[in-house]
């Protein structure tokens, strides 16, 4: 220093040292877990005096300055996704181009209870295990649950969908990653025993009560009532009466004619009009001169290769619909269904000779891919894009 009278003398503690900020070239490993750990080697310049080191916001856990130019530091816990690594000293902070991913571990299945349930679907599972959070599908063998919810990271309530006969691994996926099989996480689709069969010509009023009755090469020509928690399946049959079905376990038609009304509220199980039985063997299709009504199922709707002469009306179920390469005669209403991806709400290949209107579907209907839809009438709705004339 200079004053008018004098100068001062240098000495240590006059000096000052101008620092420059560390450079951070690079890292190893470059990815870790969220639950971190993780032991990084950071290979750079200027790091002596180095007060923190962090990954993205996050300050690691510990970190030691071996040399100038390389760290050791433990990766904390983080969340998924990627983030830079930053060292800072008193000349600043230097930031890495590229960035270490943390990754989710696999999740992990160690139970399903119940382990057994009917190839109809509807039965409501919980899976335990770890790593359960930010689930986007739970699975029975190749089939995604009906739906599911996640109450922790360690439980999932899942509805089974419908299934071959036979054990299949129920298994989590998260982030990209599915848990491994293993016999904790073994389900058995049983097939339903009949626990009545009908077959011939009875021309009383059928009242099912409990248990699966099945119509097999049979005419029924009385009214059929299915009251909750039991099941009717009609294989090559004729019915010649109405049937109303208030919260049954499932309603099966295969290859049958049903000349009167039908209507299925609340079913717990799945409503299958055609398509394949539990055993993959497929149907033939289903005539109904009168009206269907499937409203407020809880486990999915399908009608495939159905003959309809009235009003089909299938709305406020909350587990998928398929309806697909049918025709009908009538008006078709599709409104407020609901499904958990992949599920979903599908209209494809059918023949309406009549309106057809999609209102308030979540998600709304697709045609599985191009299978547009004939409707003579006007397609109204979520399904006016997914139709022509």
């Amino acid at each position: 220093m200079i004053t008018p009278i004098a100068e001062s003398l240098f000495s240590p503690a006059s000096t000052y040292v101008y620092e420059t900020a560390p450079v951070v070239q690079a890292f190893q490993p470059d990815s870790g877990s969220t639950a971190g750990g993780n032991r990084v080697a950071i290979i750079g310049t200027g790091f002596t005096g180095a007060t923190a080191v962090s990954f993205g916001s996050t300050p690691a856990a510990s970190f030691t300055v071996l040399v100038d130019g390389e760290i050791f530091a433990t990766a904390p816990a983080h969340a998924p996704g990627a983030v830079s690594i930053s060292v800072t000293t008193p000349g600043g902070t230097g930031t890495t181009q590229t960035q270490y991913t943390y990754i989710a571990p696999a999740p992990t299945v160690t139970g399903v209870s119940p382990d057994s349930g009917p190839t109809a679907g509807g039965t409501t599972v919980t899976v335990t295990g770890t790593g359960f959070t930010g689930a986007s599908t739970v699975s029975f063998g190749s089939n995604p649950a009906t739906r599911f919810t996640v109450n922790s990271d360690t439980s999932i309530t899942a509805t089974a969908p419908a299934g071959v006969a036979g054990t299949v691994d129920v298994t989590v996926t998260t982030q990209g990653s599915t848990s491994a099989g293993s016999a904790a996480d073994e389900y058995t689709y049983q097939t339903p025993t009949c626990t009545t069969t009908i077959t011939g010509t009875n021309t009383k009023p059928l009242t099912v009560t409990s248990g699966l009755t099945c119509l097999v090469n049979a005419t029924q020509s009385g009214h059929i009532t299915v009251a909750a928690g039991a099941g009717l399946s009609v294989t090559d049959s004729t019915v010649n009466g109405t049937v109303t079905a208030t919260r049954p376990s499932e309603i099966i038609y295969c290859g049958s004619t049903e000349h009167g009304a039908l209507s299925v509220t609340g079913s717990a199980g799945v409503v299958a009009l055609g398509g394949t039985l539990s055993d993959n063997t497929p149907c033939g299709p289903d005539t109904i001169p009168s009206a269907v009504t499937v409203t407020g199922a809880t486990a999915p709707v399908t009608i495939q290769g159905l003959h309809l002469n009235g009003t089909l009306t299938v709305e406020n179920n909350t587990a998928g619909v398929v309806l697909e390469v049918s025709q009908v005669d009538g008006r078709v209403y599709v409104e407020h269904n609901t499904a958990s991806a992949p599920t979903g709400i599908a209209l494809a290949g059918n023949t309406v000779n009549g309106s057809l209107t999609c209102t308030g579907n979540n998600p709304a209907p697709n045609d599985e891919g191009g299978n547009i839809n004939t409707v003579s009438g006007t397609a109204s709705g979520q399904c006016a894009a997914i139709a022509e004339r």
